[in-house]
């Protein structure tokens, strides 16, 4: 448990770490309510997926486009890319026939391992391809950085100088106080934590970064729509409102937490800032979908801005979807608990020809 309130700067594996709900939670809780319990923290035998490669890019274009290159840097890690090792030598004969040309003795029938070992000794070790890979293995693992590939790193930097050169999208990126965490709690469920995360939050809008996913071959316009609604990002929109406005009422209140390491005056311009954020009533939802560059398989850069109010049928929907969520975790948590699994059986009903109306069209020649 955390205590609620406003947390700077918070690492994002502490965050995921708290038992709380966020939005994902909320929108599984709506569509597969009795699935939550087995892929939760609560759940002793499941087993978490591996990153997956778009999420792992997604996390660091965050980084890299909302708190810039030092943080992009200390996080993520560049997987060694021989193109910018020219010359690199990566067989035992080619590692074997280069040292003999040093006058290095080498005995035959050694493994790789020992030549490469030998190579390392005498200060070469940087011209060799193993070792340079397990240098790399080495960093990951000793600073605990993801490894991203060296071409993805070169389109996530090409598309941070797009942006730079767009004052419209660049200015917006700047002016907002990056991945701001908000833990909460609702009168109705006292003893439900909720928690959000906000990619960006300035005075006038709340930004979140979106990665755009092309691969039905839609038209640029058209992608963030139809996003949008498959994926039903208006439930984390909707709750990520709920989510600032928790954020006004925590700043009101002085429940802001800061690492104990930052500079005081950093903390000071970012304790300012938030109280300006929170004295605004009206502010908007600005999606900003990201194509990153892809040589290999033939994408281009866009970014593609979009902006919603907070009014209209699809928000006051969402809202109903977010309490429904919410609702359903209450009522099985209460029925099951958390540490025994959830299940449900539906009761029996006939399934009449109507039902299947579309398998009168499915002709048996």
């Amino acid at each position: 448990m955390i205590e609620p309130g406003v947390y700077i700067d918070m690492p994002e594996s502490e965050y995921f770490g708290i038992d709380a709900l966020g939005s994902s939670d909320i929108k599984k809780l709506l569509r597969a309510p009795f699935d939550w319990w087995y892929s939760s923290r609560h759940n002793p035998h499941y087993e978490p997926p591996a990153r997956e490669k778009h999420l792992i890019l997604g996390q660091a274009l965050h980084a890299l486009m909302l708190e810039g290159s030092q943080a992009y840097q200390a996080r993520f890690t560049i997987e060694p890319d021989p193109l910018d090792y020219p010359g690199v030598l990566k067989s035992g004969k080619e590692i074997t026939d280069y040292l003999k040309n040093l006058d290095i003795h080498v005995k035959s029938g050694l493994s790789k391992a020992e030549i490469v070992q030998i190579a390392v000794d005498n200060n070469l070790g940087g011209r060799v391809w193993d070792h340079i890979k397990a240098q790399h293995t080495q960093d990951v693992e000793l600073f605990n950085k993801i490894p991203i590939q060296a071409r993805q790193d070169r389109a996530l930097r090409a598309m941070a100088k797009m942006v730079e050169n767009e004052p419209a999208v660049a200015d917006g990126l700047k002016i907002g106080i990056p991945e701001v965490s908000v833990f909460w709690m609702r009168k109705e469920y006292p003893d439900i934590l909720l928690r959000g995360r906000l990619d960006s939050l300035n005075e006038g809008f709340t930004l979140d970064l979106k990665t755009l996913s092309n691969w039905k071959g839609r038209t640029i316009q058209d992608m963030p729509r139809r996003q949008i609604e498959e994926m039903e990002y208006d439930i984390q929109r909707r709750y990520y409102d709920e989510a600032r406005q928790a954020v006004r009422d925590h700043v009101a209140a002085g429940n802001v937490f800061f690492p104990d390491d930052m500079d005081p005056s950093t903390q000071s311009d970012i304790d300012e800032r938030l109280k300006a954020i929170a004295a605004v009533d009206e502010w908007v939802w600005v999606w900003l979908f990201f194509q990153v560059r892809d040589d290999k398989a033939g994408k281009a850069p866009i970014v593609v801005p979009r902006w919603h109010k907070p009014i209209g049928i699809v928000y006051e929907e969402a809202a109903i979807k977010v309490d429904q969520g919410l609702k359903n975790y209450a009522v099985l948590r209460d029925k099951f608990g958390l540490d025994e699994p959830w299940s449900h059986i539906e009761p029996t009903i006939e399934i009449e020809d109507a039902d299947l109306a579309g398998l009168q069209f499915k002709s048996p020649s």
